[in-house]
C-alpha cells in the first residue's frame, strides 16, 4: 500500500480514490503495450494501401490486423490492471472502517475499507406478532438514543418482514430515520415507538402517575387537600404519558410523586415537582 487518502468518518462519493497501491510496474508495462500498440498501427497504416493494390499478399495483411488487434488488447489489459492501484468508494457514504496502513501488502480478498451508506440510516426492530396487523409502510416512527437523550428523532417505517422468526415470535420492522444533524451513528441501540393512531386533544397524565390496584389502573387526585383515588381507563401511550378515556375530567390535580404509599383521605400538601423531588 503506497498511501491512503481517507481516514474512517470520511464523506465520500462513488469513484473517490480512498487508497493507492504501488502501481509503478504496472505503468512501465502500460507505456510499453502502448508503444507496442502505436508502432503496429504504424506499420499497418503503411500496409493498406499496398494490400487495397494486391501489392501484400492477403495473408500477411491478416496477420498484420491481428498483431494490431492483440496489442490494443494488451494495451487496454495494462491499463485496466493499472487502474486497479485506485482504491475507489463502491457507493456515496462515510468510511466506517479502515483496515490497512502505508506499506502493508494487499491480498485479494482483503477487505480494505468499510463504506456505510447513511441515506437513508435504517433502524430494525422487532415487533410481536400480535401487532402485525395495526402495522403498515409509511406510519411516523419516534426514535430516541442514550446517546442524545434529549434529541428527538422522526422516522417512518419503510417495510415489513414478510415472515414472523418461529423462535422468537417476532417479525421484522425496518425504519427510515430522518438525521438531518447526523448525530446518529451505525451500530447504535435506540428506543423506538411506531405511531398506530392520532388521538387529538387527547387527555394524558405521566406514565408513572398510575397506581394498579390489583390489575386495574388508578390514580390519586387531590378533592379539597385529601387524596381520593380514583378508577381511570386508558388508552394510547406515548413517551412516558398514557392517555385516559374515562374517570378524570382533565381539570384534577393528579398527584405524581409519592403516590404508592397514599390512602383515600391522606392530607395531601401540593408542592412544586421540583422541590418535591429535592426532598426525597
Amino acid at each position: 500500500m503506497r498511501a491512503i487518502l481517507v481516514e474512517e468518518g470520511a464523506n465520500v462519493r462513488a469513484g473517490q480514490v480512498l487508497a493507492r497501491l504501488d502501481g509503478d510496474q504496472l505503468r512501465l508495462e502500460a507505456e510499453k503495450a502502448q508503444a507496442s500498440l502505436a508502432k503496429l498501427e504504424r506499420d499497418y497504416k503503411r500496409n493498406v494501401e499496398l494490400h487495397q493494390k494486391g501489392l501484400m499478399a492477403p495473408g500477411a495483411f491478416e496477420n498484420l490486423k491481428y498483431e494490431v488487434d492483440a496489442a490494443r488488447a494488451t494495451y487496454d489489459l495494462t491499463r485496466l490492471q493499472l487502474s486497479y492501484t485506485d482504491i475507489r468508494a463502491p457507493i456515496d457514504g462515510v468510511v466506517s472502517e479502515r483496515h490497512i496502513k502505508v506499506g502493508n501488502t494487499i491480498k485479494p480478498n482483503d477487505e480494505l475499507f468499510r463504506v456505510t451508506d447513511l441515506k437513508p440510516l435504517l433502524a430494525y426492530v422487532h415487533v410481536p406478532e400480535r401487532e402485525l396487523g395495526r402495522l403498515k409502510p409509511g406510519q411516523v416512527a419516534q426514535i430516541s438514543v442514550d446517546a442524545a437523550p434529549t434529541q428527538p428523532f422522526l422516522g417512518r417505517v419503510a417495510r415489513l418482514s414478510p415472515v414472523v422468526d418461529p423462535a422468537t415470535a417476532t417479525f421484522k420492522v425496518t425504519v427510515e430515520v430522518d438525521d438531518p444533524s447526523a448525530l446518529l451513528k451505525p451500530g447504535m441501540f435506540a428506543r423506538i415507538g411506531i405511531v398506530f393512531e392520532r388521538r387529538e386533544r387527547a387527555l394524558q397524565i405521566p406514565r408513572n402517575a398510575i397506581v394498579d390496584d390489583e390489575g386495574q389502573a388508578t390514580v390519586f387526585v387531590v378533592d379539597q387537600g385529601k387524596a381520593a383515588q380514583r378508577q381511570i381507563g386508558v388508552g394510547l401511550t406515548n413517551a412516558g404519558f398514557v392517555e385516559v378515556t374515562s374517570g378524570l375530567q382533565g381539570k384534577e390535580q393528579v398527584v405524581v410523586v409519592g403516590q404508592g404509599a397514599l390512602k383515600t383521605g391522606n392530607a395531601v400538601r401540593v408542592v412544586a415537582l421540583e422541590a418535591a423531588q429535592a426532598a426525597r
